[in-house]
C-alpha cells in the first residue's frame, strides 16, 4: 500500500493511495485473484469541534482472477469505478474515548446504480502510541458483488 495526504490548508486536505492485495481461498491453498485498488479523496472540515467533515472522492478498483475458475467460485464484481461523497462526524465522549458516525453515497459507473452507506465506530486511546477500535457498516448496494453487505471492523493502530 502506499499513501500520500497534502495540507493545503488548514481545513482541506487531498489524500491519494493504491494498494494491491493477493486473495486465496481454502486456507490459502487456492490462489484467487489479486486486487487493485487506487483512490483520491478532498477533506474539509466544516466544524472542529465536534469534528464534522464533508468527504468525497473517486475510487477505482479491479480483480485480476488467477483462473477462469476461481472467478466462478465467490460471486465479486470484476470492476468497480465510482464516485462517493460522505459526512462524517467524530466526538471525544470521555479523555481517552472518541466515536464517530458516518453516511453517504456513490455512484458507480460501471453499474450505474446509485447507493448509500452509513456506519458508525468507536475509539479508545489506551497510551501514547496504541488505540483499539471497532466499527460497523452497511451499505445498500455492495461495492464487491451485487447486493446489500454488512461489514464489521475491530483492531488497534500503532502511533509512533
Amino acid at each position: 500500500m502506499a499513501a500520500l495526504s497534502l495540507t493545503l490548508f488548514p481545513r482541506l486536505s487531498l489524500s491519494a493511495e493504491s494498494w494491491l492485495f493477493d486473495y486465496t481461498l481454502d486456507d490459502r491453498t487456492l490462489p484467487f485473484g489479486e486486487l487493485h485498488n487506487t483512490l483520491g479523496m478532498a477533506d474539509l472540515t466544516l466544524d472542529t469541534r465536534p469534528r464534522l467533515d464533508l468527504v468525497a472522492g473517486y475510487e477505482d478498483w479491479s480483480v485480476l482472477f488467477a483462473s477462469p475458475a476461481s472467478e466462478s467460485l465467490v460471486p465479486i464484481l470484476a470492476r468497480q469505478q465510482f464516485a462517493f461523497a460522505a459526512l462524517a462526524w467524530q466526538a471525544r465522549i470521555k479523555n481517552r474515548l472518541t466515536m464517530n458516525i458516518q453516511g453517504g453515497g456513490y455512484e458507480n459507473f460501471v453499474t450505474s446504480r446509485p447507493a448509500y452507506e452509513g456506519g458508525a465506530g468507536i475509539s479508545y486511546r489506551i497510551s501514547r502510541f496504541l488505540e483499539v477500535f471497532g466499527s460497523g457498516d452497511y451499505f445498500n448496494q455492495s461495492v464487491l458483488y451485487n447486493g446489500a453487505s454488512q461489514e464489521a471492523v475491530w483492531g488497534f493502530n500503532l502511533w509512533f
